[in-house]
């Protein structure tokens, strides 16, 4: 998008803009896991992983990194750096992170600023971002669509008695995987009182098992990328009863996935 398309930001203004150094990556890591609460796999970053893969030259040369500072605290930060593009400068960000509305609007300014310096601004956000709603001229933003990284469950009982769940319930799940043999069968899911135990169950019960699924179906479930209901109608995974359908999208609510890392 050209910086213009983000002068509804223009009057966001307060706070202070500040260039960030390596010895800001605290203050950073808090910014990042206030953003991160309302997204699924964000990681838990180390300082070591803030020194050498954002605030240093890993990737190229070393990236600019700001931040915006509301009454004396980094509330929101940005990484970028600004290349030579076909019709101009570019300015591309490679991070943006903001702890609430006001401090991304902030941010949002200090890239409309840069009208006068590039011709293009390139923003990675998150497909829930909403930003083609708030800009004057959506036909000005060419947005495209990415696919992130890909996530596959590789033992799935201990993955599911790891994971944190909204509710109690108990499940039987035939699983399907036709390349790790550990994977393939049913499993017995249990939680109550935040307890989770998940344990193979092949020769349990002669019942038929309340949910099958493929590993790829189980693993889209487990980061909330699509919901049980989505898989179903897809013929990606069948429910015995209304009531397993009912306790498996209660146990696997959908999320808003969003992993800035790419390994």
């Amino acid at each position: 998008m050209p910086p213009g398309s983000l002068s509804f930001a223009a009057d966001a203004a307060g706070g202070e803009h500040r260039p960030l150094d390596p010895d800001d990556w605290a203050a950073a890591d808090r910014t990042y896991d206030a953003h991160a609460e309302g997204f699924a796999l964000a990681m838990d970053r180390t300082e070591t992983w803030w020194r050498e893969r954002v605030f240093d030259s890993s990737w190229g040369d070393r990236p600019y990194v700001y931040g915006w500072d509301r009454d004396g605290q980094l509330a929101g930060y940005l990484v970028y750096r600004v290349n030579a593009g076909g019709d101009g400068k570019v300015l591309e960000v490679r991070e943006f992170a903001h702890a609430d509305r006001e401090a991304r609007l902030n941010l949002l300014r200090f890239l409309y600023n840069h009208d006068s310096q590039v011709e293009t601004v390139k923003l990675p956000q998150p497909e829930t971002s909403g930003l083609l709603d708030a800009v004057d001229d959506p036909s000005a933003v060419d947005c495209d669509l990415s696919l992130g990284p890909m996530v596959r469950v590789v033992d799935v009982a201990e993955t599911l008695s790891a994971l944190s769940y909204p509710a109690d319930g108990h499940l039987t799940l035939a699983v399907s995987d036709p390349l790790v043999d550990r994977n393939d069968g049913v499993f017995e899911l249990t939680v109550e009182g935040g307890a989770t135990t998940c344990r193979r169950a092949d020769d349990a019960t002669d019942a038929p098992p309340d949910v099958e699924l493929g590993v790829g179906a189980l693993s889209q479930l487990v980061v909330g990328y699509r919901s049980a209901e989505s898989l179903s109608a897809a013929g990606e995974l069948d429910a015995a009863t209304a009531d397993a359908g009912e306790t498996l999208a209660a146990l696997f609510p959908e999320a808003d996935p969003f992993l800035r890392e790419f390994f």
